[in-house]
């Protein structure tokens, strides 16, 4: 059959993508590789969608959360997500979150709970994370949520694991925006007996009502 003439045009103008599939494939990989310290997972498990988003106001990098998701025919799917902004991070780094996130796995699967709503990790995250290589260390209000690897696990990432580079060559930009300067300016006395807000570009010429002291505009 003949193309039509708006056929041939898509075809003579591709469009260029830039895939975040090696990227999601090494991340598959790394969750497959640490849950494999501690044996087979079982195979009645749910199975885990590894997911890449944007942090938005979070502050961590990475997270689990169990049954986030769903086929259409109703199965329950866990969720492993890697922070769009940090993808440019080391990739053993990298690596060490998504341990950190199958240590959650890890401890789902065994009913173990690790972690309350707020997001503070207890003692038995702490005892899977140390099982899974990582260096624990409180981190306040969020407990024991702290992680990086030890010295045994870097070098286990770097030669056993081998992480692709090349495969963590995109990141979603931070963009900050900038801060706009306040519309109203504060302005008091030498006492600060009164306090007095109007426009910013208003030159206040007024004296206190109780002292009898001028304003000053406050920087």
């Amino acid at each position: 059959m003949a193309k039509t003439k708006s056929q041939k045009a898509i075809a003579a103008l591709p469009v260029q993508l830039a895939s975040l599939r090696p990227c999601i494939a090494e991340l598959e990989r790394a969750v497959a590789w640490a849950y494999s310290f501690t044996g087979d997972r079982d195979d009645k498990a749910p199975p885990v969608a590894v997911v890449i988003q944007t942090k938005g106001q979070k502050s961590m990098c990475a997270w689990f959360q169990a049954n986030s998701w769903s086929t259409r025919e109703g199965e329950l799917v866990h969720e492993i997500t890697l922070c769009a902004e940090d993808l440019h991070n080391d990739p053993v780094e990298t690596v060490a979150s998504i341990i950190h996130e199958t240590a959650h796995l890890w401890n789902h699967d065994a009913g173990i709970k690790d972690c309350s709503a707020s997001g503070r990790h207890n003692k038995k995250f702490q005892e899977a994370a140390e099982m899974f290589g990582l260096e624990v260390y409180d981190q306040g209000s969020r407990g024991l949520s702290g992680t990086s690897p030890s010295g045994a696990l870097k070098e286990r990432i770097e030669k056993e694991f081998q992480p692709d580079f090349l495969a963590f060559d995109l990141a979603r930009r931070v963009i900050t925006k900038e801060k706009k300067e306040p519309s109203m300016a504060k302005w008091t006395c030498e006492s600060e007996c009164q306090i007095v807000r109007v426009a910013r570009k208003t030159e206040l010429e007024a004296t206190c009502e109780i002292c009898g002291e001028p304003f000053e505009r406050e920087e």
